[in-house]
């Protein structure tokens, strides 16, 4: 199965990062803010949630080939690319 978790580097709060995890069987896609659970930060944190667009509707990542040796990596001028490698020589962006 593929499956992915990745990291974003978008905080201005270097104590907390955001990952995002998606595909496999089950096309999931779920982010969490992650924060040390020796900060005190502790609102909203370690939790996966469902990711949704500005509607509230759900986001699906994923493939019928469940995105096979995946590979990914965040990137743009804002961080709003999501690079996606899988097998055989693929890329989707």
């Amino acid at each position: 199965m593929g499956a992915l978790c990745s990291e974003t580097n978008n905080n201005k709060d270097s104590d907390q990062i955001t990952l995002l995890s998606f595909g496999g069987h089950c096309k999931h896609t779920l982010v969490m803010k992650y924060a040390s659970v020796w900060s005190n930060i502790s609102n909203n944190y370690n939790e996966w949630i469902s990711l949704a667009d500005n509607h509230n509707h759900q986001i699906v990542i994923g493939r019928d080939d469940d995105y096979k040796g995946i590979r990914a990596v965040i990137g743009g001028s804002n961080n709003h690319l999501l690079f996606i490698t899988y097998v055989k020589n693929n890329i989707s962006i």
